[in-house]
């Protein structure tokens, strides 16, 4: 496992670069015109000439290539066309709201995940397991948008029990239940199924059988040779749901005015701004990267044969 974990370190590099290298690729295939998007939309040729050179858009690709990868590994992830800032500093801006409610969503989906996937398996064939099924279908089919106006329509607009947009001037609770709620809902869908059918998989095991047959109690059986190794592929399940958490994240910061990293990718991409799109991609790839390492060392914690 610790061999595992240092070879994702290794490669993490090679990953930003090729992503880094699709990123400037895409930003020079799209008909873009940077110095119409900072000036307006009749820059003499004066002022073109001399945005195009304090951008160092009059140099060859090749040279705006390398100096593109020179400010990356200097942290330098340049300055957004939208607000004039430095990317790093928007980006820091908005860490707080993402971590947040990413926080927010996994714990809302681990309390739905794994209380009623062992419930499901221990209750198999009951109304509790049918309608836990049947909710568990919605959430998977249902894109993350969809469930964000649907949450906004009822709880927000006809109960009136959540704000339906921004984080609250100060942040608060209030504003975070509603999109949490909606994202953690969403990404508990997969992990309950794969936890519910793995623990059905070892009740029926022979060595579950033996230990039935030796007299053990069935909530012994339940927990110690089904709920404990059918935990893995749960949690490998919830691991890669951490990792495509990012894309759904997007969706909900959007239709819930979040203002977080998604949001910015949003805002970056309708304004063709590409140092704000390139520094959010390549956040949520750092975030992809470490979500799937936290897995990894979890493994070792539910089983123990996997450490070393």
């Amino acid at each position: 496992m610790f061999r595992q974990v240092i070879r994702r370190v290794y490669t993490l590099p090679f990953v930003l670069l090729g992503v880094a290298i699709a990123l400037f690729v895409t930003s020079q295939v799209l008909p873009t015109d940077v110095v119409r998007l900072i000036v307006g939309d009749s820059p003499t040729p004066e002022l073109r000439a001399a945005v195009e050179a304090k951008l160092g858009l009059d140099q060859p690709v090749w040279v705006q290539f390398w100096a593109y990868l020179g400010r990356l590994f200097q942290g330098d992830l340049g300055v957004s066309i939208r607000y004039q800032l430095p990317v790093s500093q928007l980006i820091a801006d908005a860490i707080p709201a993402t971590l947040a409610l990413f926080g927010a969503a996994a714990v809302v989906a681990v309390l739905i995940a794994f209380p009623v996937g062992v419930l499901a398996a221990r209750y198999r064939g009951s109304a509790f397991d049918v309608v836990s099924r049947a909710l568990v279908v919605v959430g998977i089919s249902s894109p993350p948008f969809f469930l964000g106006l649907l949450a906004i329509l009822f709880f927000g607009l006809q109960l009136g029990w959540f704000p339906v947009s921004g984080r609250g001037d100060p942040p608060d609770l209030h504003h975070l239940i509603l999109p949490a709620l909606v994202l953690g809902f969403r990404e508990a869908g997969t992990t309950t199924r794969v936890l519910r059918a793995s623990i059905l998989d070892e009740l029926s095991s022979e060595h579950a059988k033996a230990a039935r047959a030796r007299g053990m109690s069935r909530r012994y059986v339940l927990m110690k040779n089904g709920v404990r190794p059918g935990l893995i592929p749960a949690v490998t399940d919830f691991g890669t749901t951490l990792t495509e958490l990012a894309g759904a994240l997007i969706l909900v910061e959007i239709v819930f005015g979040w203002p977080g990293i998604g949001n910015l990718l949003y805002i970056g991409i309708r304004w063709n701004d590409f140092p704000l799109v390139s520094g959010t991609v390549l956040f949520l790839l750092i975030y992809a990267v470490a979500a799937n390492l936290i897995v990894d060392l979890l493994y070792g914690v539910i089983d123990p044969r996997l450490r070393g």
